[in-house]
Parts: C-alpha cells; structure tokens; sequence
C-alpha cells in the first residue's frame, strides 16, 4: 500500500531531483507528514523520522520507506521540501539538558542541566518548544 500525499499550492520550477536525492538516500521528515481520513488529517511520519529514497517519481516527488511510520505501509510519496538529507538537530520527544540558565521576566529561572523533552519547534525562528522536568 502506498498513499500518495497532495500537497496544494506548491509550484516547482524543476522536475531535476535536488541534488543528494536519490534512489537509496537516507532522508529526515522536515514537518511531521499526514494523510487525509475523511474530514481531517492524521500524522503518519513524525518530524525528524529516517527514511530511505525508493524511487524517484514526477514533479519533484520521491517514494521514501519510513520505518516508524504508524501506517500498515511505511512508503510515503513526499515532495524534496518536505526532507533533508541531514537529521534535525532536535526530534519531537527527545529528552535534552539546558546547555545555559534561562531567566524570565516573571522571576522564573530554569537551571543549567535541567531535563526537558522536546514538544515542537517553530517555524519562523529557531527556537524549541520544551517541558521540563520538575
């Protein structure tokens, strides 16, 4: 089973594969990917998640094996913008250590080496959405 996911409003100025992504390459998912069930979306691959390029398909399509997947099938058609070719720095439930104290104007203060998991990352800056350990 292959699901093949659409993706609207996205032009390619290209139909050359991006370079590095070939048949065999290992990628990581960039955003967490999903498929339509009826009236709403369900995350199939979560952001960070391995895979390996199986084939090359039209309009800068790849058919990529994601082995945590949660469907039955691990094969995802996934556009070049939705994977890299590096593993992202950090992965959604991945326990960290602050590297620095963090204070807020509130008084609240987070120690060096304090223990969080990663909950998200934004988009339009590079920051890590956190929930530390008490």
């Amino acid at each position: 089973l292959v699901y093949q996911l659409t993706f609207l409003g996205v032009q390619w100025s290209s139909a050359m594969p991006a370079e590095g992504l070939v048949v065999g390459a290992v990628v990581y998912a960039l955003e967490n990917l999903t498929v339509s069930e009826g009236n709403c979306s369900k995350v199939v691959v979560r952001w960070g998640a391995k895979g390996e390029i199986l084939e090359l398909l039209k309009d800068a399509q790849y058919l990529v094996n994601f082995p945590e997947t949660v469907l039955v099938s691990p094969h995802l058609a996934v556009s070049e913008d939705q994977i890299a070719l590096e593993p992202p720095e950090f992965r959604q439930g991945q326990w960290v250590q602050l590297a620095r104290e963090i204070q807020f104007r509130s008084k609240r203060v987070m120690r060096d080496g304090q223990p969080g998991v990663v909950r998200d990352l934004r988009v339009d800056v590079e920051s890590v959405v956190l929930r530390l350990a008490p």
